[in-house]
């Protein structure tokens, strides 16, 4: 579905393709464009006015009603089609998972402790999936 919005096939969709596919679903039916636009903001990290794929699937995750262990798993593979992420893929799930939560006005204490415990981990410049999925038990109801 998400294809069919990337008009230039640039594997992005800037604000307005964003809008437009966000309209398309039912969680965001009746949304003003403005908050959309300010949603958009709030995820689109690489500040080039468009949000790549995983930046967006990250993002979406955040509002999952999923079990922390899940979305983490999800924000994951993502990432890897293997058992391992690297430091830079670290930096940029906890990133998104900073502003998304902030935005959501989830616990940044709790949230911090998350990120910090996920870059503790990329220090060796890569985590394994197992490592990973060691945050919900570090950081619980995060």
């Amino acid at each position: 579905e998400y294809i069919c919005f990337d008009l230039d096939k640039s594997g992005t969709l800037d604000v307005n393709q964003f809008m437009n596919l966000m309209a398309m679903t039912e969680l965001f039916q009746g949304v003003m464009d403005k908050p959309l636009e300010n949603f958009f903001n709030s995820f689109e990290l690489s500040k080039t006015g468009k949000i790549d794929v995983r930046e967006m699937l990250v993002a979406l995750c955040m509002f999952s009603k999923d079990s922390p262990e899940s979305k983490l798993s999800y924000m994951f593979s993502i990432y890897s089609s293997t058992s391992v992420i690297t430091k830079a893929h670290v930096v940029a799930i906890t990133t998104q998972i900073q502003l998304i939560a902030e935005a959501l006005g989830r616990d940044s204490v709790k949230i911090n402790l998350l990120v910090d415990h996920a870059l503790k981990q990329a220090e060796a410049d890569q985590v394994h999936s197992d490592e990973w999925m060691q945050l919900p038990s570090i950081v619980p109801s995060a």
